[in-house]
């Protein structure tokens, strides 16, 4: 005799979300808390430049096309790592 197959996924899909929830419990009881570090690479490399595309676009208007702080300038629109 075979027997029915038992859907089981409702409690799949409550213990991931569980766990999720225990996972990353910080940061959903202080959501203004950082992921990362304060020391790490991406603060140093990208909060410069969000800084420099946020007061351009508020005094002009527009986002720039050169980022003129990193050595003798760099191009926004050609990098890639550009946080526009």
């Amino acid at each position: 005799m075979i027997r029915p197959v038992q859907l089981r996924w409702p409690a799949d899909v409550a213990l991931l979300l569980a766990l999720t929830c225990v996972f990353f419990w910080k940061l959903l009881t202080h959501p203004g808390w950082m992921v990362y570090s304060p020391d790490s690479d991406a603060i140093f490399h990208y909060s410069p430049q969000e800084f420099f595309l946020a007061k351009a676009w508020r005094e002009f208007g527009e986002l720039p096309l050169w980022y003129p702080h990193i050595y003798a300038g760099t191009s926004l629109i050609g990098d890639m790592d550009t946080p526009i």
